[in-house]
């Protein structure tokens, strides 16, 4: 004996050729309408409600696996104008990405979705827009505003008048019993932050209502308000009503209901319905036998009957099979009043049909994507489209609604304002007391074998000369090299002990002078013509140094070397000689840019200016952007019609506030409180590091609408850091680097800038000079670049 069903409808017992009979017969009746073309159901379709959503063969699916990874498979699903559509089905069925679809928040991969006549998206319909109102299933809300504030925001969103917003807001917070209004959305319990949400969904009063789960968490009074005052719209003002829930008695309110399971609609007509034909005493029991059928028709279809069935029974359900394979899903998408069903006594009843049959194994890539055919045009096309025609690129009211929301949002959390505009000073700060000073305390060894050192001795004492006296000229010389401040001198007995200290990095090096210094100085002295290699030898000063560390050596070459200078123009001078006589050829006159003794600090100072207003921009603006993804607050501003280039402004010009204020506190602690000179025209300097900003700014952004994952986008800002660090000539000059890496790091964001910035600060050079307004060119160049891939981006992924 073998038993199975199909969605409750047919049921068949083979025991015999009898029963065997039976069932063909059967088989052979109407079982279910939608394989008749009843065409006096079409008669008067223009009396029929007209349909606001239709999904046909609607497939989604994510990865490159369409079969594994499928989310909607083969979706069809109709509702009209004035009904409330209850989606039912298990948490991971769909229900979701179906919401998504519609609002237009995802786009299907085969099949097609209409509303209002069009396509999510399309210039006129008002979706995204003000047509719809849409309660995601995530709180969605802004915590750092007040109940108030919140629905405020959304209708300047939605562009409503003030008075009007006043009034709606009054209304939705005695509806729903909220009497918080002056409370933060972030201290709100779970339950009342859905409150609030759903009144963000009713506030500007659409046409069409998205409601992913509104009743979850409300008490069971509200919800039977909510449901009163849901029916009200639908009935007596021909709102439409699209609601999901997880409390399937619940869903018997609404006008009709469709069950979904593993992205497929198992059944959709209204509730009485499904109870009377099923005859089950529950939705949920209704429920589980399409459940039961789908699971059962599924392991028959996968079963290779040709081994096991008989030939007759192979006809049998291949009779079944092909009654609804006779015509396409579209053919049974209609309204359940467009459609007569047929029991198996001979009555008509209307409404109950399955709304999928293909297997489950087909194809994702074999669905039809074309337009239904068989919906009616006139029930599309009826809609007015004309007061949503006037297609605008930006919305004054939308912006201002988003930059005071960037506002609010900065002024409610105080701390982390003042540590957003604290943190340039404290980087400046720490760069320079840190970076360009001259290394100190530097540990030098002396082994002088002219007044050797005793060992014994507490101290080391060298009689020094005074005059033109060439006798103990090396006390002479160490007298004017221990003035020094930055050296810390040690003196050893012999060479080896000195170096041996040298090899356990006790100190930096040691100097050697020979036992008959002075003699051997005084004759390359005065004959240099004539000198031997021997008294050029002694009268060397011998330098060992630890060369590990290349400013440290260079500090102690540059210390011994002034040193020396003032040792040898001093005897001169004392002997009543030019002091240029001892010294090298080569002159150095005042130089023509900058000073004679330049810092690291002010070499650095122009590119840390830059890197700090750069990377604060971009950290700031990517980590809100992503913020506001992860919350499902971007979703929700961009089914209110928020175009993704309002969004991006709105940021900008908040930030820049921001950014203005940081410039001013980075340029005040670099000229006035550290004292580094800029030489050209301030202005220059500010616009610079504002645009520089401002690039910062949008490659954030950009970064941010690329990489959706926070951890990920973080990491690739990151990653960008040093190489704009090290290759835009803020460390080390360009001059320094390979010709290829030269010609890749000049178009990098920063570099221009910083080379321009140097040139203005050091140089005095104005917006005439090549450097200046090529900084200020390519740095809006990137930030035009950034901004039309955001926008892009922004419009193809979300």
């Amino acid at each position: 004996m073998f038993q199975w069903s199909f969605y409750g409808q047919v049921s068949v017992l083979m025991t015999d050729r009898t029963s065997f009979k039976t069932g063909f017969d059967r088989m052979n009746k109407p079982v279910n309408p939608i394989c008749e073309d009843d065409d006096s159901s079409f008669k008067n379709m223009e009396n029929e409600p007209r349909i606001v959503v239709a999904l046909r063969d609607a497939c989604k699916y994510y990865g490159k696996n369409a079969m594994e990874n499928r989310v909607l498979n083969n979706l069809n699903l109709t509702i009209t104008e004035g009904s409330i559509y209850g989606l039912l089905g298990a948490s991971g069925c769909g229900k979701t990405t179906v919401l998504s679809c519609i609002v237009g928040r995802k786009k299907l991969n085969k099949g097609q979705v209409t509303v209002f006549g069009g396509s999510p998206g399309d210039k006129g319909i008002g979706i995204p827009g003000n047509r719809i109102g849409y309660m995601p299933q995530e709180i969605a809300l802004y915590k750092e505003f007040t109940v108030r504030e919140t629905l405020k925001y959304f209708g300047r969103l939605y562009e409503m008048e003030t008075d009007q917003i006043d009034q709606r807001i009054d209304f939705i917070l005695k509806f729903l019993q909220i009497t918080r209004d002056r409370d933060m959305v972030g201290k709100l319990s779970g339950g009342q932050k859905r409150r609030v949400s759903f009144a963000a969904a009713l506030l500007h009063d659409p046409e069409l209502y998205i409601l992913d789960e509104p009743t979850v968490g409300v008490d069971p009074r509200l919800r039977k308000s909510i449901w009163n005052h849901l029916t009200d719209l639908a009935l007596n003002r021909k709102k439409t009503i699209l609601i999901t829930t997880h409390y399937i008695e619940e869903a018997r309110q609404a006008t009709s209901i469709g069950l979904m399971r593993n992205g497929k609609l198992l059944a959709e007509s209204s509730p009485e319905k499904l109870l009377q034909i099923y005859g089950e005493p529950s939705l949920e029991d209704v429920f589980l036998t399409l459940c039961v059928s789908q699971d059962e028709l599924n392991s028959i279809e996968s079963f290779n009957y040709s081994t096991s069935f008989s030939n007759s029974l192979k006809k049998v359900v291949e009779g079944i099979f092909g009654i609804f394979r006779k015509k396409p899903p579209e053919s049974i998408m209609i309204s359940s009043t467009k459609i007569s069903n047929a029991n198996e006594d001979g009555h008509t009843s209307k409404g109950v049909y399955p709304v999928s049959y293909n297997k489950s194994s087909e194809s994702i890539d074999s669905y039809s994507s074309t337009k239904p055919t068989n919906i009616d045009p006139k029930l599309l096309s009826n809609f007015s489209k004309n007061k949503f025609g006037n297609h605008r690129i930006l919305s004054p009211k939308k912006l201002k609604a988003l930059i005071m929301k960037n506002f609010i949002q900065m002024w409610r959390n105080i701390p982390n304002l003042l540590f957003i505009f604290l943190l340039p000073a404290i980087e400046v700060l720490l760069f320079c007391i840190a970076i360009g000073n001259d290394p100190t305390n530097l540990n030098f060894g002396i082994v002088n074998n002219e007044f050797p050192y005793a060992s014994n001795a507490s101290n080391y004492s060298c009689s020094t000369l005074q005059g033109c006296e060439f006798e103990n000229l090396s006390c002479r010389f160490l007298s004017n090299l221990t003035n020094r401040k930055d050296l810390n001198f040690k003196y050893f007995e012999d060479e080896q002990l000195a170096k041996t200290e040298v090899l356990n990095g006790e100190i930096w090096g040691y100097m050697t002078i020979s036992s008959n210094f002075s003699e051997a100085f005084l004759d390359r002295l005065w004959n240099t013509l004539n000198v031997d290699s021997e008294s050029l030898l002694q009268s060397s000063l011998r330098v060992y140094l630890d060369m590990t560390n290349q400013q440290v050596s260079f500090s102690i070459k540059r210390i011994i070397f002034d040193s020396y200078k003032d040792f040898i123009g001093g005897l001169m001078t004392d002997c009543e000689l030019p002091s240029e006589l001892a010294a090298s050829p080569v002159r150095y006159e005042d130089p023509i840019y900058g000073v004679e003794n330049p810092s690291f600090t002010s070499f650095m100072a122009p590119g840390i200016i830059v890197i700090i207003i750069y990377f604060l921009a971009m950290a700031l603006t990517g980590d809100a952007f992503l913020l506001e993804r992860r919350d499902g607050l971007l979703d929700r501003s961009w089914v209110a019609g928020v175009s993704a280039l309002e969004y991006i402004l709105a940021v900008i010009l908040t930030q820049f506030i921001v950014m203005i204020i940081q410039t001013i506190i980075t340029l005040i602690f670099i000229l006035i409180v550290f004292q580094i000179t800029c030489n050209g025209p301030l202005l220059w300097l500010i616009v610079l590091t504002l645009l520089q900003g401002t690039a910062g700014m949008t490659f954030g952004f950009m970064n941010s609408a690329i990489f959706t994952d926070q951890s990920t986008a973080m990491q690739v800002a990151l990653a960008s850091f040093f190489p704009n660090l090290l290759l835009s000539g803020i460390i080390w000059p360009l001059e320094g680097m390979p010709y290829y890496l030269k010609t890749f790091s000049q178009i990098l964001p920063s570099t221009a800038a910083c080379q321009a910035m140097r040139d203005i600060m050091s140089r005095g050079w104005g917006v005439a000079y090549t450097s200046v307004y090529s900084g200020i060119l390519i740095s809006m160049s990137w930030i035009t670049v950034f901004v039309l891939i955001s926008v892009i981006t922004i419009r193809l992924t979300v």
